[in-house]
């Protein structure tokens, strides 16, 4: 069974990995910093690692995560996977969406969700 949810924080100097349950509670989380100059599949690369990491540490597999997500500054452009006018992806991505599909990949995840923070505050405000 599904039961949990792996959350990536990409900011400009550094990516964060949380480990989540259904209730959104963090259980565990990973941070990987950026290297000056770093590209794309060297941050995927890093990111896949880091959930490994989690994954062992917290004897958990892919299969028992529902997906993956992310909250940016920046508007989602999913078909082109692209961060419009974001400050937080670092200049060297070209504003290319970092860690998400990669993990989804790496780890058969189908469930991706990417929104950016104004959407996360409407949901929220809608919600409360």
């Amino acid at each position: 069974m599904s039961d949990y949810i792996l959350a990536v924080d990409v900011g400009g100097s550094r990516l964060r990995l949380i480990l989540s349950n259904k209730k959104a509670e963090i259980i565990d989380d990973k941070i990987i910093d950026f290297k000056e100059g770093m590209t794309v599949k060297e941050a995927n690369e890093k990111s896949i690692e880091g959930a490994k990491e989690l994954f062992d540490t917290n004897k958990l597999k892919a299969s028992d995560f529902m997906g993956v997500t992310m909250g940016s500054a920046g508007v989602p452009d999913l078909e082109n996977m692209v961060l419009t006018n974001s400050p937080n992806v670092p200049k060297s991505m070209n504003g290319l969406i970092g860690a998400v599909p990669a993990l989804g990949k790496a780890f058969g995840w189908k469930k991706m969700y990417i929104c950016n923070d104004c959407s996360a505050a409407a949901e929220c405000a809608k919600r409360f």
